[in-house]
């Protein structure tokens, strides 16, 4: 059995999706009930839409969806508890978050005639082994009553070549790929030999939240006269070194340590993982014919390296004593203000 889809997907999109998973499910009669149906949906809904087709085409957030009635049928995502969220009302994030997403469901919901519906299991680091485990006993199973999966995208990909799920290329009919709410590079880099099993995009609020950042103090930007850093960054001189220097010309040492600042203050965990991009050393790169190969392997890597490890790591290793301007702190910990002028970190939903 190969689970219908897998994604962390553009919401109209979704449904359109579980319409061409619809017509794998039941037996032949019904499946040809609902195609002939389905077709007579869009015969009766196409004169309607012709007026207003070239106009709608040139709306930048024009979908191009077919009108499909699903009449009432389920549409089910597995998703990780700790960011049920995503796709269902949580006292995590804050009351538009949670009025915005339920509005969503629901238009969608109205729109196709579908009821959307959500499995939970734990998937967050440390426990994302006995979320690959559940995928895969449920599919094995023939268990498997969920259409997509929103899971990790840092483990997700081992599960392509067991042939679970289907080609996204193989849905091409209902889905625009180079719309703006699909992430680009995401497709480029994980399209292998015309075949996409994985989407993201900006259906998942933690394809947003996760993204890395650094955050700067303005009090103690003006205190020491650095009243110009978004200009460095329009400018381009926003580099490493740059940072670097700034950092430790923040350093104030104090022997209170309620009036200690430091210039930089990270954990050491995806904070530090995001350096690689931004450095921008991929781990492949494709040839001409689209084939991937290793790349990192090369000086620039080695540099970069040597750069972090001068910046972050511990007198524990001589080479790399790390200066005094950092404070490595726990991840999701909080800084107080006026301790550091520089952190890393992302933003919550």
């Amino acid at each position: 059995m190969k689970i219908k889809l897998i994604s962390l997907m553009l919401t109209l999109a979704l449904v359109v999706i579980f319409a061409a998973s619809c017509s794998e499910t039941g037996d032949d009669n019904s499946k040809e009930q609902s195609a002939a149906s389905e077709q007579s949906d869009i015969s009766d809904n196409a004169s309607a839409n012709a007026s207003s087709t070239e106009t709608s085409e040139e709306d930048d957030f024009y979908d191009g969806l077919p009108n499909i009635s699903f009449n009432g049928r389920d549409f089910t995502i597995l998703q990780r508890t700790e960011y049920k969220y995503e796709y269902t009302n949580d006292d995590l994030v804050s009351e538009k978050v949670k009025t915005l997403i339920s509005e969503r469901n629901r238009t969608v919901e109205q729109r196709f005639g579908v009821k959307i519906k959500t499995i939970e299991q734990n998937g967050t680091w440390g426990v994302h082994e006995d979320f690959m485990t559940y995928i895969r006993n449920s599919i094995n199973g023939n268990t498997a009553d969920y259409d997509i999966i929103s899971g990790y995208a840092a483990i997700m990909p081992t599960l392509v070549s067991d042939g679970y799920f289907i080609n996204w290329y193989e849905l091409d009919e209902y889905i625009n790929f180079e719309k703006s709410w699909w992430s680009q590079d995401f497709i480029s880099e994980m399209t292998l030999n015309d075949r996409l099993y994985l989407l993201s995009g900006d259906i998942s609020l933690t394809f947003w939240e996760s993204m890395q950042c650094i955050f700067f103090n303005k009090t103690i930007a003006a205190s020491y006269n650095l009243n110009n850093l978004y200009d460095m960054v329009r400018q381009n001189e926003w580099t490493f070194d740059a940072m670097l220097q700034i950092i430790k010309d923040t350093y104030n040492e104090n022997s209170d340590p309620s009036s200690q600042i430091y210039g930089y203050a990270t954990a050491l965990t995806v904070q530090i993982d995001v350096y690689q991009d931004a450095f921008n050393i991929p781990v492949t790169t494709k040839d001409s014919e689209g084939k991937p190969s290793f790349s990192i392997n090369q000086p620039k890597t080695y540099t970069a390296l040597d750069k972090n490890m001068s910046l972050l790591l511990t007198a524990r290793i001589p080479r790399f004593a790390r200066t005094k301007a950092v404070r490595i702190i726990q991840r999701n910990s909080s800084v107080r203000a006026g301790l550091c002028l520089l952190r890393s970190g992302s933003a919550p939903a």
